[in-house]
């Protein structure tokens, strides 16, 4: 095997080789190394000064296996590459769905704090309701009480009034029974005992009366008569009494006007 110089670059190659291992370069010429004929030697020519030759460096040849690590190289590195992207992307999307995730669970918690707001304003309604609804039967409680107190106290002074003792001494009684005119003198004691006679021009005079009366009411009945006649009056307003006059079935209208002498 022969060397020779590269075309290109100059550097020492294989003339079995295509390519300089140097540079890369193809080989576009093949140069052939014709050897001497069988026997042959060169005359002898005489000494001369040698010409200095200068050292020529020559690159260690490489070998195929430079390739082969290249592209295990290439291969690791966009193994690498692709891996590093695997990883954003993987990350990406665990961000993409922890950000989801967050957000959905804020959103949750508004709904939740908007829920618990209308369910306290609901309650706080509810109460507001409630408690007015309390006072409500609280003053319906104690106008009723304030009514049934007053009622009590009117029937008590109405019953105080009506059971005061009249005003003893004498009394003309003057008005109409069962439309008739009546007038008849009765005398009223300390005690409020009514004492007297009666007058009627229809039915009859000259019987007399007993019975009680008071500062509001007046009740006496017939003496000294075959038929006992009952007269009750309660005061109208100022000397005014009006009331009934009975015996047995029969019931006349009275309305008597009652004066101190």
């Amino acid at each position: 095997m022969a060397l020779i110089n590269c075309t290109k670059c100059g550097h020492l190659v294989s003339d079995k080789a295509r390519i300089c291992p140097n540079c890369g370069c193809l080989r576009d010429d093949e140069t052939t190394v014709i050897a001497p004929p069988f026997g042959y030697s060169p005359r002898p020519t005489a000494p001369s000064a040698a010409p200095s030759v200068q050292p020529v460096h020559q690159p260690q040849p490489k070998n195929g296996g430079s390739k082969a690590l290249i592209w295990l190289l290439s291969i690791v590195i966009i193994f690498i590459l692709g891996f590093l992207a695997f990883l954003f992307i993987s990350n990406n999307q665990e961000k993409e769905q922890l950000e989801q995730k967050k957000a959905l669970a804020i959103k949750k918690k508004k709904i939740a704090e908007k829920e618990k707001q209308r369910a306290e304003e609901e309650k706080r309604l509810a109460d507001k309701q409630l408690q007015a609804e309390k006072a409500r039967l609280e003053q319906e409680k104690q106008a009723r009480i304030k009514a049934e107190k007053q009622r009590l106290v009117v029937q008590v002074r109405q019953k105080a009034m009506n059971n005061r003792s009249a005003e003893s001494g004498s009394y003309y009684i003057s008005g109409t029974l069962n439309g008739d005119d009546v007038d008849f003198n009765i005398y009223v004691d300390d005690s409020g005992s009514v004492s007297g006679s009666f007058t009627n021009y229809t039915i009859g005079a000259g019987f007399d009366v007993a019975g009680t009366m008071t500062a509001n009411s007046l009740s006496f009945y017939s003496l000294n008569n075959s038929v006992t006649w009952k007269f009750k009056a309660n005061r109208t307003s100022g000397n005014n009494f009006s009331g009934t006059c009975s015996s047995s079935n029969i019931t006349y209208s009275m309305y008597l006007n009652v004066e101190h002498q």
